[in-house]
């Protein structure tokens, strides 16, 4: 079994675990929590919030450890120690904990105050509120100082000349060479980020990355994607809210809001990858009719490929339903693309989910247990 099958049936077990925990939690009202003394809002209870959490982070560290750690060394993908990967972890999980925390006990304070549509109301700023630490994240701690690098301006120069202005680049450091960055920000003032093991690329396939990233952000994909992402998780949070088990405010009601949420964001994992796959293809067409080779677009997806599972082939159906990057040999086949197209709009989904307490966004197979990848999942 190579390294893409090998993760991706990690990652289906891993999501396959969290939602039938979640559907028990649901079917059993918390296996037997007391609905009498949890269930009813109480502000002495948001203590009990981080640690309850904290259980569900628990129950992903062995998935995590297999997927961060075991698997990469397995095939070597990684030469990381265990030390290195565990203390970048150890990291990423308190992070994301003290996030959660922080949101839940708000959120849960709100709607015990005000009712749900206040709740939902914060949850939306929450996620607006992770587009924005997401580019700060960038830009202070794995900004790399990109100016002496002759490629990348050799690769600016060439996009250029294919008719593509190229919006702001940031190259960030990285450990994890999975790590593809991606864009940050809003609307077409947005930035490009880029790794920095990109800059070792031929500089035409450097500019065919730049471009398709500079086409998504100017043609209105990119923005497209977070608003659908947003307004995906919105409806979906809100309707959880309202279905949760006990008083509104109350720990029952938070945990079971949050299981109903997980099973709404198991729906989108199944829909939206050909929404992502959608824009990917039109992005390809869009830049071969500035002139850029179908063989060099090919070419570039393929180098890139490399670096994620190396899988240039699938199954249809196993595209269809886990891959919302399109595979290298894919990448010209389909004649007629669907209009129901928004870039990286499936894995953007997943990462705004952290504003609404999702625990799918690091269960998916492209980023068990790298924590390097939670914030910015892989993309085109």
């Amino acid at each position: 079994m190579d390294y893409a099958r090998s993760r991706l049936i990690l990652g289906m077990i891993t999501v396959g675990s969290v939602v039938v925990l979640s559907t028990l939690i649901l079917l059993t009202g918390c296996f037997g929590i007391s609905i009498e003394r949890f269930g009813q809002a109480e502000y002495g209870q948001i203590w009990l919030i981080p640690l309850a959490l904290a259980t569900f982070f628990v129950m992903l560290v062995p998935f995590d450890f297999l997927g961060g750690f075991l698997l990469p060394r397995r095939f070597e993908r990684s030469q990381q120690t265990f030390g290195n990967w565990l203390k970048r972890y150890v990291s990423g999980v308190f992070q994301q904990w003290c996030v959660y925390s922080v949101i839940a006990s708000l959120l849960t304070a709100l709607a015990a105050t005000y009712g749900i549509a206040v709740a939902v109301v914060f949850a939306g700023l929450a996620m607006l509120g992770m587009v924005v630490i997401r580019d700060l994240w960038i830009s202070r701690t794995n900004s790399y100082d990109s100016n002496n690098s002759d490629t990348l301006r050799d690769a600016i120069g060439l996009a250029e000349g294919w008719g593509i202005p190229v919006n702001r680049i940031r190259v960030a450091e990285h450990g994890d060479s999975g790590f593809t960055g991606g864009i940050v920000g809003f609307g077409k003032g947005s930035t490009i980020v880029l790794p920095k093991r990109w800059l070792g690329f031929d500089a035409e396939h450097l500019a065919t990355a730049i471009a398709r990233r500079a086409l998504a952000i100017q043609g209105g994909s990119y923005t497209t994607g977070i608003v659908a992402a947003l307004g995906f998780n919105l409806v979906g949070f809100a309707l959880s809210l309202y279905a949760g088990y006990g008083a509104v405010g109350s720990l029952v009601w938070l945990l079971t809001s949050m299981c109903w949420f997980m099973i709404w964001s198991f729906i989108g994992l199944l829909v939206l990858p050909t929404i992502s796959r959608n824009a990917s293809l039109k992005i390809d067409r869009q830049l071969a009719a500035q002139g850029v080779s179908q063989q060099l677009i090919v070419a570039s997806a393929n180098e890139l490929d490399q670096l994620q599972d190396g899988e240039p082939s699938r199954a249809a159906i196993i595209e269809a339903v886990f891959h919302p990057i399109p595979s290298v040999e894919k990448r010209f086949a389909q004649e007629r693309i669907s209009p129901f197209a928004a870039w990286h709009m499936a894995r953007t989904t997943l990462f705004l989910s952290w504003g609404c307490l999702g625990m799918l966004n690091r269960a998916v197979h492209c980023n068990i247990g790298r924590p390097e990848l939670w914030k910015m999942l892989p993309s085109d």
